[in-house]
């Protein structure tokens, strides 16, 4: 009995002082693809690059403050924005009304599904005589 009284104690106390919230995230994609996390009220709360096929935890810890700023209205963090953009920033996907966890794929969101291929560096042979190399 006394250790079950110290299982909800030691539970009571850790989920007062730190709150957390995750979104699963997965590239569906087969494109490398940069995503980002918004609160509600559309500030940023942190984003990463996630190569094709992975998958990752976005996490992030509150602890409560004593903060009390006058004439301010709560804002609430959820639910989260997940926006999903390719590697040279053109729009992939964007879900919306994303709760904490819940698992977001980028090919489910709705957007484009489509980067744009890297140009491919054109480089000039090597040669002794003046050669013809296209300009940049």
């Amino acid at each position: 009995m006394n250790y079950i009284m110290k299982f909800y104690i030691l539970f009571f106390v850790t989920t007062l002082f730190a709150q957390e919230a995750a979104i699963n995230l997965i590239n569906d994609s087969p494109f490398s693809l940069r995503v980002s996390v918004q609160s509600a009220n559309g500030a940023y709360l942190g984003g990463d690059k996630i190569a094709p096929g992975e998958f990752k935890r976005w996490t992030t810890a509150f602890k409560p403050t004593d903060l009390d700023v006058p004439d301010t209205p709560n804002a609430s963090l959820t639910p989260f924005t997940v926006i999903w953009r390719c590697e040279q920033g053109d729009f992939y996907s964007m879900c919306d009304d994303v709760s904490p966890g819940s698992l977001v794929r980028a090919s489910i969101c709705p957007g484009a599904h489509y980067c744009k291929p890297k140009e491919k560096e054109v480089k000039c042979p090597e040669c002794k005589c003046e050669c013809i190399c296209p300009k940049e």
